[in-house]
Parts: C-alpha cells; structure tokens; sequence
C-alpha cells in the first residue's frame, strides 16, 4: 500500500532555507528599527527632563546588547539620589503626597500629571525646580507610547521578511 503522504524532502530543504534567509533578514530589519526606537525614546527622555534639577536631560543614553538570541536595546541613566536608587524613580513614582497621589497611582493610558498645589505655588513664586517639573511620570507615557510604534513597526518588518521571501514560493 502506498503512503497516503510523502514528505518532500528537498522541498522542506529549500523551504528551511528561505525560512533561514528571511528571518535572517527581518532581524538586521528589526535590529535596526530597535535602535533607532532607542535614540527616539532618548531623545524625548531628554526633551521632557526638567531643567533645574542637574544633568538628567543629558545623562540619559541607549544601551544596545547584542546576544546570540538577539538584540536588546534599553534607555536609562547613571543619576542616583541620596538613598542610591535611581534618580528617575523619584520622579516618576513620585510620593502619596505629590498631587495628591495621582503620580504613584497614574496608569498606561492616562494622561501624565501636570499640576498640583505645590507646583502651582512655586510657579507663582517662580521656584526654578519645582516649576521645572512639566509632568510626572516622566518615562512611562512616553515609553507605552513608544512601545505601541515600535510592536507595529516591528511586525510590518517580520512579515515584510517573510511575505517577500515565501509568497509564491513552491515548495
């Protein structure tokens, strides 16, 4: 009796092949994307730092990590406060009395907080630091915001990569 299916073994080679050679090709795609996301997430880091409060606008910078499973790419900064934790914890977590708690409680979506009492006061008596701070949290709105492009933009890739390499391919 005769099989009722028989594996193609060249075809799946040549398919393992152009699987290979399109992925190959979506990951430099999506490398790249990965750090110009980076430098764009930086970029508006340093754009909304408050001025006033040292170097934090400048300290911020892009690490990129290549691994054999890929690449990662992250935006931080050295700056430390007193206690050691890192300086932009302070302001994007805030404390239960800035705002009222609304920074500590603040979720994707919403938008950052801009005012309160205190910073309202200071502004009045034009205190540079406080009047500085333009929104808390700092980095998550611009970073959920980043993500939602950089997900999109890296799905286009990968499926760019492998429509080009398979569609109409027979294997």
């Amino acid at each position: 009796m005769a099989p009722i299916f028989q594996p193609n073994s060249d075809g799946l080679a040549r398919l393992d092949d152009a699987l290979a050679i399109a992925s190959d090709a979506a990951l430099d795609k999506a490398g790249g994307a990965l750090r110009a996301w980076g430098e764009e997430f930086r970029r508006r880091l340093a754009a909304a730092s408050p001025v006033g409060l040292g170097g934090l606008a400048s300290s911020w910078q892009v690490i990129v990590e290549e691994t054999e499973r890929g690449i990662s790419v992250a935006v931080g900064t050295h700056l430390r406060g007193k206690d050691g934790a890192p300086y932009p914890l302070y302001l994007e977590l805030g404390t239960a009395r800035i705002a009222g708690g609304r920074v500590v409680a603040w979720e994707p979506g919403e938008a950052p907080v801009v005012d309160w009492p205190a910073k309202s006061h200071a502004e009045r008596k034009q205190a540079p630091v406080v009047s500085d701070l333009a929104q808390m949290p700092l980095v998550r709105p611009i970073g959920y915001e980043i993500a939602r492009r950089v997900i999109e933009e890296l799905r286009t890739i990968m499926g760019d990569a492998f429509d080009e390499r398979l569609d109409g391919a027979r294997f």
